[in-house]
């Protein structure tokens, strides 16, 4: 395997463009991808775009039993009809995800902290890197929201004074 890996050229095989040193990738299986493709590509499959090897274990029946049976927590903002929070003061993902990697991080520190696994490579064991990478990741996501929430209400009040400034016939 790290003989592939020594070969593979500094390309991304999704979008052709060159990988860097911070934007890179890299699968268990040893195939590369700039972190921008990997994202998009994770939230399509669970598989390595290139030979297809299952890089994010999916639930079992067991696993599904297991949740059933755990205490749901009422307090959180999620809604209960399962669907993603995606009103209009939520942030844009891609620019959360752009962000994260202008930061250094890359996919497998977001999986990291999805999977709430800590990764295997030197320095990214620790728990001040991912403590660290967690709250980079809060306060991104807490200032996209609030650019999104400021510009809603930007938008609502340039909206009523619209409004009141039209006469009505």
């Amino acid at each position: 395997m790290s003989s592939f890996a020594e070969n593979v050229n500094t390309e991304c095989p999704i979008c052709y463009t060159e990988i860097g040193s911070k934007n890179k990738c890299i699968t268990e299986c040893g195939h590369e991808f700039c972190l921008k493709c990997m994202i998009n590509w994770s939230q399509q499959s669970v598989a390595c775009p290139c030979c297809r090897e299952e890089l994010i274990e999916t639930s079992t029946e067991n696993d599904d039993e297991d949740i059933e049976d755990e205490d749901v927590d009422d307090d959180d903002d999620d809604d209960d009809d399962g669907d993603y929070d995606d009103d209009e003061t939520s942030g844009n993902i891609e620019e959360i995800a752009a962000l994260f990697e202008k930061k250094g991080y890359s996919i497998i520190d977001a999986i990291s902290m999805i999977l709430g696994r800590r990764s295997k490579t030197e320095g990214k064991d620790t728990e001040e890197y991912y403590t660290e990478m967690t709250n980079v990741f809060d306060a991104i996501v807490s200032d996209v929201d609030d650019a999104a929430e400021r510009e809603l209400s930007e938008r609502e009040m340039m909206e009523s004074e619209d409004k009141v400034a039209t006469p009505v016939c």
